[in-house]
């Protein structure tokens, strides 16, 4: 609803839609590049108990699971209670598919979901419970210590494609799974629906340049975590790869898209070209007013900047 921000020239301002529109919709997706942001001010509600948990797949299941997801996004419309994360991770030295449910009541197995729980697993935790729990329990799955690079694309829903690019995924993995100190690859997918991108105009909108006519999208991370150094570059060099010949695969079905989520993607993906040419000049604009000496531009490092530099995202 609005943020206290410390700009370019050391004033602090209170930023929202009525006191400075232009701003607050750059605030809204434009990265670092406008100020310091101290205080978000946001609209709450009431989380009591709700559903969800993780179910884990084989790899023969692979075509029932991207099925599901085509049609999970294509039906959410009805049932904006339920949200899902699709994950195809190597595991001690083998592939599973995690499947990650989350639903706002406190509905055991409720029928948004029921196409994907329909399928065999090899664990299932999903119970009633706390958005807490659950939050720990998708942070369990994450181990730290390893060096890690994320890699983001965004598609058109499709099945086929998904297949299409596990497949290009677990091609160009599988060199790496074979001698890679401390490999754990994951291709990650996440519905944006039509109902979710709806919400995207509310209260001015953002900068992302994203329209319910473009849904519903597959929002996909790939995350690579590993050990040493020396393998640096051959698994960015392969992440990379992913990416292309995704892509590839998405134009020639009509299914490719422009978005890269900010907080997923590498070092080398220019963000800002991906919310359009229109929204891109703008933020340029709403810069060059709010920070005509390029503080947040050049000053400060790292980041995605407008002008399509950042500051890498590998730790």
């Amino acid at each position: 609803m609005g943020t206290k921000v410390v700009l370019a020239d050391g004033k602090i301002r209170d930023i929202n839609q009525q006191s400075n529109p232009d701003l607050y919709f750059a605030l809204r997706g434009g990265g670092n590049n406008f100020g310091i942001v101290t205080r978000f001010d946001l609209e709450t509600f009431p989380q009591r108990r709700m559903w969800g948990g993780m179910t884990a797949h084989p790899p023969t299941t692979n075509a029932s699971v991207f099925q599901a997801f085509e049609n999970f996004a294509n039906d959410a419309a009805p049932d904006p209670d339920a949200a899902l994360i699709t994950a195809y991770a190597f595991v001690e030295g083998n592939y599973i598919f995690s499947n990650n449910y989350m639903y706002a009541k406190p509905i055991a197995y409720p029928a948004a979901f029921r196409e994907f729980t329909s399928i065999p697993n090899i664990t299932d935790t999903q119970r009633i419970t706390t958005l807490t729990d659950l939050t720990r329990e998708l942070n369990a799955s994450n181990p730290g210590g390893f060096r890690e690079t994320y890699t983001t694309a965004t598609f058109k829903v499709s099945a086929d494609l998904q297949r299409q690019i596990l497949d290009i995924f677990v091609r160009e993995m599988a060199p790496l799974a074979a001698d890679a100190t401390g490999f754990l690859p994951a291709l990650v997918m996440q519905p944006i629906t039509k109902p979710v991108i709806s919400l995207f105009r509310k209260n001015g909108g953002n900068a992302l340049g994203i329209t319910e006519a473009d849904g519903p999208l597959i929002l996909m991370n790939m995350a690579i975590m590993w050990s040493d150094s020396a393998d640096d570059d051959r698994i960015i060099a392969a992440a990379d790869r992913v990416v292309a010949d995704s892509h590839a695969s998405a134009r020639a079905m009509g299914k490719d898209y422009r978005y890269l989520y900010q907080n997923y993607a590498s070092l080398k993906q220019d963000v800002f070209a991906g919310y359009g040419e229109g929204n891109r000049r703008r933020l340029v604009e709403i810069s060059q007013r709010v920070d005509p000496d390029r503080v947040f531009g050049e000053l400060q490092p790292g980041y995605f900047k407008l002008d399509g530099g950042n500051g890498g995202s590998v730790s």
